[in-house]
């Protein structure tokens, strides 16, 4: 069905260059057919000048030269249009804002969101999970998350194969009650302990990864939607540290092995693994074991992100432990402040790949710490690091299909592609240039553009947003879940006009939905969906009906 506008198609010849150096007001008209005349006389009595901005719903921009107009003293330029053009609409060209920052009440005081850009992104994509419609996990090797916070409601990882305090492996993984994630350290499933609480380390780096954005409490984080899966290294004797890490490691990469083994029915899809832990003056002769397994997670498309010792040492003459192991699918992180100048950390021109910045960052902690605001101020290059981890997550979430397909085909190809994204991404700063071996910090808009031009150069089908793709007599819904309040795109390239598209609710009750015809071949559907199950059904070819199930949360 198409709506019939009561407005008159113009087609008028302007010369934009009269408006410069003149004093114009600036509005927005769209003309009524009764007023067609008189907005032509006006125009050639340049009284005003006219930009089209929508031609066939008579819309355009209407630059008023106040000296040439005559005018009541108490009319106002907006009034004296309104009342040679009575049967039109005339208003301001207002200024409009972006909508994508955060509404947590923290999120002001989150500067380093805005200074690694990651709120340009959000304008593409808030996380979640990738154009296959795998759910996104980054893993947390520290000492456990507080299930209780309300900032991870949404954005805990969960097993929901295995039935938690049953003491069974129910999925099959070796791993006995792992619901909430794994207690490395004990060999147990109970991640939050009484090693969690001692300062919250792993809850405050939870917060910077994955803290619930855009959720009305708290704060954000760089990742609105991915999935945190919390890994306790730390055992409650305090003894057998690097075994516990060991142990981690090993449980990151049999649940992403497992992943893809059970092609997403059991596992979990890992894509990056943060670690703000290490042992200071060590090399890794010392720990080749540890070393090694980067490599070993490398293998199943796992991307490890360490921070880098605080103390201002050359780490290459002194010594520090993950920043030193060679693997490739290693990224290091040191510090840096507010305005990209080095902050007293671990530095080297070879190990240290990039800087983050890391001081004064408000994350969360465990809600025995304060029941009422479980909030503080953290500093550090444990909160550097997860700033890395969870930008590579963002950019999985929206990165073409092309590069999926290679990171199941060819992982090693997949995330030496991922990083040297990353690397060319990085904000170069000179008092960085010796400290890190990419002269920067993270840049996660330039990181996210540096995928994008990738992406358009070598897959055709790639397009920014979240995709229905009608492609072999199919249509895939891009994210499942989606947000409540969504715009879903599909291509239409093959829609005709009698084609019917519809949502309907688990009951097979419709619900209302806009359609708007886009560029590029695109067709968006508005539709306000509260949490459940529904159907988006599109009719073709004389009644052939194509469904897909969508999940809202």
């Amino acid at each position: 069905m198409r709506l019939k506008l009561k407005w008159v198609f113009l087609c008028v010849v302007f010369h934009v260059s009269s408006v410069v150096g003149q004093n114009k007001n600036s509005l927005i008209v769209q003309v009524a057919n009764k007023d067609v005349a008189r907005f032509y006389e006006l125009n050639n009595y340049n009284k005003i000048i006219i930009n089209p901005i929508a031609e066939n719903w008579g819309v355009y921009k209407v630059y008023i030269d106040s000296k040439r107009i005559d005018k009541a003293a108490d009319l106002s330029e907006i009034s004296w249009l309104k009342k040679e053009l009575p049967n039109s609409l005339v208003q301001l060209d207002n200024k409009i804002q972006k909508r994508v920052g955060a509404n947590d009440p923290l999120f002001t005081s989150q500067p380093y969101l805005e200074q690694i850009q990651s709120h340009l992104v959000w304008d593409h994509t808030k996380g979640g999970v990738t154009r296959n419609g795998d759910t996104i996990v980054i893993a947390i090797i520290d000492d456990g998350l507080d299930s209780a916070h309300v900032d991870f409601k949404n954005n805990h990882w969960r097993n929901h194969i295995e039935i938690p305090w049953n003491g069974k492996d129910d999925d099959g993984n070796g791993y006995v009650d792992d619901y909430w994630g794994w207690n490395a350290g004990d060999n147990h499933g109970q991640v939050f302990n009484s090693v969690s609480i001692l300062d919250g380390h792993g809850t405050c780096v939870a917060g910077v990864v994955g803290a619930d954005g855009n959720n009305g409490v708290g704060i954000s984080s760089i990742n609105w939607n991915v999935k945190v899966l919390p890994i306790n290294c730390f055992p409650e004797d305090f003894n057998d540290v690097e075994s516990g890490v060991i142990r981690s490691m090993k449980y990151v990469f049999d649940m992403k092995k497992l992943y893809i083994k059970s092609n997403g029915s059991k596992g979990a899809n890992i894509v990056a693994v943060n670690m703000s832990v290490g042992m200071d003056n060590a090399f890794p002769s010392e720990s080749p074991i540890w070393c090694g397994l980067y490599d070993s997670l490398g293998s199943v498309g796992v991307i490890g992100v360490s921070a880098v010792t605080n103390r201002n040492i050359d780490v290459d003459k002194l010594g520090d432990i993950p920043t030193l192991c060679p693997s490739r699918f290693l990224v290091t992180v040191n510090l840096c402040d507010i305005n990209d100048q080095f902050a007293s950390s671990g530095y080297s021109s070879t190990s240290v790949d990039l800087s983050a910045p890391g001081n004064g960052l408000y994350t969360t902690i465990p809600t025995s710490f304060n029941t009422t605001f479980p909030y503080k101020k953290e500093s550090g290059t444990s909160f550097a690091s997860p700033q890395v981890a969870s930008s590579i997550a963002l950019i999985e979430s929206i990165v073409c299909k092309k590069y999926l397909n290679l990171k199941k085909t060819n992982i090693d190809s997949a995330l030496n592609l991922m990083l040297s994204w990353l690397k060319a991404g990085v904000k170069s700063s000179s008092d960085l240039s010796d400290k890190t071996a990419w002269s920067g910090r993270l840049d996660v808009y330039l990181f996210f553009d540096q995928m994008r031009q990738w992406c358009e150069s070598n897959d055709s089908d790639f397009v920014l947003g979240r995709i229905i793709d009608s492609k072999n007599n199919e249509i895939k819904v891009y994210p499942n879940p989606v947000e409540g309040s969504s715009k879903i795109f599909m291509n239409y390239y093959s829609v005709k006009e009698d084609t019917h598209i519809a949502i309907t609710d688990a009951s097979g009750r419709r619900i209302d939905a806009n359609i708007e015809y886009l560029e590029n071949n695109l067709l968006a559907i508005h539709s306000d969906l509260r949490a459940g199950i529904y159907f988006i059904r599109v009719e073709v070819d004389g009644g052939k009906t194509f469904v897909q199930k969508i999940i809202s949360k």
